[in-house]
């Protein structure tokens, strides 16, 4: 997988083959494998980026970027637009997969940065900090499920473990996207 993208082999062809591999050898059984595919992500997968597609096909994420800027109140500073971005995909990450929060919120803060004329490099590295600094429930990160079943934790636990590096991430990528990526 690390030199996929090098050699021009697709990812996705990479885990099968990986996986058919250990089927065959015996490593895992048919039914095994069969058992550790986690349906709900997939069907998940497969609702929320037509989701993203259909927002940016008809304009809605037009209509909800203008709503975000009337939050703002039409201010064009760049770290409270930071923190609004970052604040916003961090929350709704922990309610939605973190890669289809990525794949909403990507066109929905490229039309506000559009509509600001705002450098959209920093606000998009910020869409992806608040999206991927996902620690609070199982839902916001496909890996969570697997440790809160393997060691036994309870969604307080994860919340209590996530909020303050969560936060913290946060913090850190408003102050660096802002400095190192200026948005005017």
């Amino acid at each position: 997988m690390i030199l996929g993208n090098t050699l021009g082999i697709d990812l996705t062809m990479v885990a099968v083959v990986g996986v058919s591999l250990l089927v065959v050898v015996g490593a895992l059984t048919e039914k095994e494998a069969f058992a550790s595919i986690n349906f709900g992500m997939v069907f998940f997968f497969a609702a929320i980026l037509p989701l993203a597609t259909a927002l940016t096909k008809t304009g809605a994420s037009d209509v909800i970027a203008d709503f975000i800027i009337n939050i703002l109140g039409g201010s064009t500073n760049p770290w409270l637009i930071s923190i609004v971005f970052v604040l916003v995909a961090f929350v709704s990450t922990q309610f939605l997969s973190n890669t289809g929060c990525v794949a909403v919120f990507t066109p929905l803060a490229l039309m506000v940065c559009v509509r600001l004329n705002m450098n959209p490099v920093g606000i998009m590295g910020l869409v992806n900090i608040g999206c991927t600094a996902s620690y609070l429930t199982p839902m916001a990160n496909p890996g969570l499920p697997l440790v809160m079943a393997s060691g036994g934790y309870s969604v307080k636990d994860l919340f209590k473990s996530g909020i303050i590096p969560g936060l913290l991430i946060c913090a850190v990528g408003v102050v660096w996207c802002s400095l190192f990526f200026p948005a005017y």
